[in-house]
């Protein structure tokens, strides 16, 4: 009995000395591994040259395109006005089509002969016509109209003769005028806000400001 008693010491004894001498004690990190793991986040200032290409790419986004107009004159009162709300313009011009008017037209009868009668039926109902010269097209011209209302009625009279109608945008070969708007400061244009001399809507689209 007095054996196993000293056997079980020993071995305790021997158990204590591999800790103390034989182990190493575990070492707290606490918060330097994640120093060094992780490198901390630094805020660094824009590069001066990022800024100046991004307000320039904004203000390239605010330029647009207004027009076309058909003369210089047309398009004096608009830029009078752009000018009012503080936008920088410039004018420039190029060969293109200018509108001439809403185009009223009895559709193809289907022959010359067919053509003719329609013209006849028309003119005695005070509609003034004439056969297009187009020999594969037999279709009639009721008359250009700048304002849209009056091609629109002419139109509904050639209906109620139980015509077929169609309107379409006329157009001829000439010198378009455009201007240019630079909107940089805060201001806006909205399309449709404008209208040319001839009533008609003037479109917009978003250009380079390098030439304002």
């Amino acid at each position: 009995m007095r054996n196993i008693v000293l056997l079980l010491v020993l071995l305790n004894l021997m158990v204590l000395g591999y800790q103390r001498w034989i182990l190493q004690p575990a070492q707290s990190t606490g918060n330097r591994s994640a120093d060094l793991d992780v490198p901390a986040l630094q805020l660094v200032n824009q590069p001066v040259e990022t800024q100046a290409a991004e307000a320039e790419l904004k203000d390239l986004m605010r330029c647009l395109r207004l027009g076309p107009f058909a003369s210089q004159d047309s398009y004096i009162a608009v830029q009078r006005e752009l000018r009012k709300k503080g936008a920088q313009v410039s004018q420039s011009s190029a060969e293109g089509q200018i509108w001439v008017g809403h185009w009223a037209q009895v559709r193809d009868q289907g022959s010359r002969a067919k053509a003719e009668q329609a013209r006849d039926r028309l003119a005695a109902n005070d509609l003034d016509t004439f056969i297009l010269p187009d020999t594969e097209v037999h279709a009639l011209s009721l008359g250009i109209y700048r304002k849209r209302a009056s091609a629109e009625q002419i139109i509904r009279k050639a209906r109620r003769l139980g015509f077929k109608t169609l309107m379409v945008d006329r157009f001829q070969p000439g010198t378009i005028y455009w201007l240019q708007v630079n909107m940089a400061d805060g201001g806006a244009l909205q399309p449709g806000e404008f209208q040319g001399d001839s009533g008609q809507i003037l479109r917009t689209e978003t250009v380079p400001c390098d030439s304002v």
